[in-house]
């Protein structure tokens, strides 16, 4: 076997071996606290906001609920507008890099109308805040109304998790891997000549 291929050889192998030690795909989980908000009431209808959580069996950005609000109450007469600032704290925490954040997000509310046709509204984000932690991206995606379930919508958010980085142990095997496989071709090579 000539020097190159075994060099290709064990570059495969320990490559094999790296992408092996990272292959489980990160999760990571999400969880809101209580929203705060001064409320609002038209005629006998109320909001009700409810946190969100849930874990992501993937190491991708996703499009998640993190509120669901419920407009109580409502009739086939809309109500609205109004506008009222949220503030609510989020909590992401990564499985496989360990890492967690804590967000502070602060936005604006601003409901054209709520009626058992749906909710048309929007939510802009005055800020997002961290309060502990690291590695997370947070983004508004605006509103995400539901015409299906009469006067209940949800703040969606994109959550982008932290970049996977290979582990200290994943990093050991490659580099021995290819130690050894180069220690290999040389000594065979030595040998030839």
């Amino acid at each position: 076997m000539t020097f190159r291929r075994s060099l290709l050889l064990g570059a495969i192998v320990s490559c094999s071996m790296l992408l092996a030690g990272i292959d489980a795909r990160a999760s990571y989980t999400f969880s809101t606290g209580t929203v705060t908000a001064a409320p609002v009431s038209f005629s006998g209808v109320s909001e009700t906001f409810t946190p969100n959580a849930g874990t992501v069996p993937t190491d991708t950005s996703v499009n998640r609920s993190l509120v669901t609000i419920s407009y109580n109450g409502v009739t086939a007469t809309p109500v609205g507008p109004f506008t009222q600032t949220l503030t609510f704290l989020e909590t992401l925490s990564s499985t496989t890099t360990g890492q967690t954040e804590v967000l502070s997000v602060n936005g604006t509310l601003t409901v054209n109308s709520a009626s058992t046709a749906g909710v048309s509204a929007v939510f802009n984000t005055n800020s997002i805040t961290v309060v502990s932690g690291s590695g997370f991206t947070l983004q508004s995606t605006g509103y995400a109304t539901s015409t299906t379930n009469a006067g209940i919508a949800d703040l969606g958010f994109n959550i982008i998790p932290p970049s996977l980085v290979p582990e200290p142990m994943s990093l050991v095997v490659l580099g021995s891997g290819l130690c050894g496989v180069l220690g290999l071709a040389l000594y065979r090579q030595k040998k030839q000549a």
